[in-house]
């Protein structure tokens, strides 16, 4: 055998006792004992948890006030308005360039989408149909268009100063 071959082998078998001696170590070393929980920590976490989920799924008003109506009926009347006002002129405007009534009002180009519903009466007259919440109307093409917005824009114009001292 030559002198490196027996070198090896010593080297081999080093290495060998060696982990050998770190399982041994390894398997005989203390055990820390698991940590000790705290039952009280424990209950008033849980306490918390449970409580936090209560109020988010209660959602008591005196923490969760109710948001301010959006829009006050007259309001909500003079948006419907001016919306069903757009949606007209838009029909009337395709009826004199292709001097037919639109199919739809997606034909038309209206405004979409939209709580305006477009009914066509016959190859002249159409009516546009609109509820939002408590507010219906009801605009006839024979109607006067300007009587049918009436003061619906000052409406919205005051709305549109008072909402900057709404939101802040």
């Amino acid at each position: 055998m030559s002198q490196e071959t027996k070198q090896q082998l010593l080297e081999a078998l080093q290495e060998s006792v060696r982990t050998e001696a770190e399982k041994r170590a390894i398997a005989n070393a203390p055990r820390r004992p698991p940590p000790r929980t705290r039952p009280a920590l424990v209950a008033a976490l849980a306490g918390a948890i449970v409580a936090s989920l209560g109020v988010l799924l209660v959602r008591p008003a005196w923490l969760f006030p109710p948001p301010p109506p959006l829009q006050s009926p007259a309001e909500s009347d003079a948006s419907l308005r001016a919306v069903m006002y757009l949606q007209a002129e838009t029909i009337f405007r395709f009826r004199a360039t292709r001097h037919r009534l639109p199919e739809t009002l997606a034909e038309a180009g209206g405004i979409m989408p939209t709580p305006v519903r477009y009914v066509m009466v016959d190859p002249q007259r159409f009516r546009l149909e609109a509820v939002e919440g408590p507010t219906q109307l009801t605009y006839r093409s024979d109607q006067d268009l300007a009587g049918f917005l009436g003061g619906s824009m000052n409406v919205l114009v005051r709305r549109g100063r008072q909402g900057g001292a709404r939101s802040s």
